[in-house]
């Protein structure tokens, strides 16, 4: 089958790799849709960073580099083991996440924290730029049909079943911002892009009422943004972030920030956007070291 691989930064190839076989253990999935993350891109640009390389491959999968990328993504089962809970046909999204199970983390049920943690499409396993690929049940979700529109019904595409996992970023964000209500809060998002946008959608859903900044300089995601209602969109290149958000908020600054942009300048504006005693939520992944603000006056 073919398969995107990375093999260093600036050099991901189309390759010709064997086609996962069907087992006893593993679902065959064949991928319809997978979605670029951030992290592809820091890879790509200054990679490799957490994908393994031979003199460190990856603990779970005993995988290096070339690695097949990929992590957001969804398909429908070609074929389930004996005693499934799943059917041939059904569509489903991959839940990406490895984890050892074994260690004190995981144990306390914070396999995110996992000491070996890292990601299909990452860290070997197979990724979902590729035509197939076995993974467990356990890391399955089935998506209902009538979500998906299969057999001609009125659901939205498998194309919207991958950004369910960048929807799951942004869910758990605003779950670890430890916010009671969020009626009547004001948010600052640093970044635009898709995990940005997803914050906007959930910080709705969640029942926030505030005034919501969003701090981008991406015209075409600029214009995006505008098309979102009650959503003030700032531009960092020609505005102070901090001042306006300031401006909206009676001189207070926002409730809570979150950073889905990954960028020095992004952080210094959002630490200089915060009332007093807000809350600053990294949500982003970087590309290199970082220079933390004063953020002391925050709390």
């Amino acid at each position: 089958m073919k398969a995107a691989r990375f093999h260093a930064a600036h050099d991901i190839r189309l390759d010709t790799i064997p086609t996962p076989t069907a087992s006893d253990t593993h679902v065959l999935v064949e991928v319809h849709w997978s979605g670029i993350c951030g992290s592809d891109m820091h890879e790509y640009a200054h990679g490799p960073q957490t994908v393994p390389t031979e003199s460190r491959p990856h603990p779970i999968t005993k995988d290096h580099i070339p690695v097949v990328f990929g992590h957001e993504f969804c398909g429908r089962i070609v074929h389930v083991p004996p005693g499934s809970g799943l059917q041939v046909g059904e569509a489903v999204m991959v839940d990406p996440r490895l984890n050892c199970a074994g260690c004190r983390r995981c144990g306390e049920g914070n396999s995110h924290a996992c000491e070996q943690w890292g990601f299909r499409g990452l860290s070997g396993g197979g990724g979902g730029f590729s035509e197939y690929v076995a993974v467990e049940e356990r890391m399955l979700y089935r998506i209902p049909e009538e979500v998906v529109g299969g057999g001609g019904g009125e659901g939205r595409g498998l194309d919207f079943v991958a950004l369910i996992e960048p929807l799951a970023v942004a869910w758990h964000a605003l779950s670890v911002a430890e916010v009671e209500n969020w009626s009547g809060k004001s948010v600052l998002v640093l970044g635009g892009g898709p995990v940005g946008v997803a914050v906007l959608f959930v910080l709705r859903a969640r029942g926030c009422t505030g005034t919501v900044v969003v701090s981008e300089p991406t015209a075409k995601r600029k214009e995006f943004l505008k098309g979102l209602e009650d959503v003030l969109v700032v531009d960092p290149r020609s505005e102070d972030v901090g001042e306006r958000c300031r401006e909206v908020t009676g001189g207070e600054g926002v409730d809570v920030v979150f950073d889905c942009a990954g960028v020095q300048r992004g952080m210094e504006d959002g630490a200089g956007a915060l009332r007093f005693r807000g809350k600053f939520v990294n949500v982003a992944g970087w590309s290199g070291p970082v220079s933390e603000p004063c953020l002391s006056w925050c709390v």
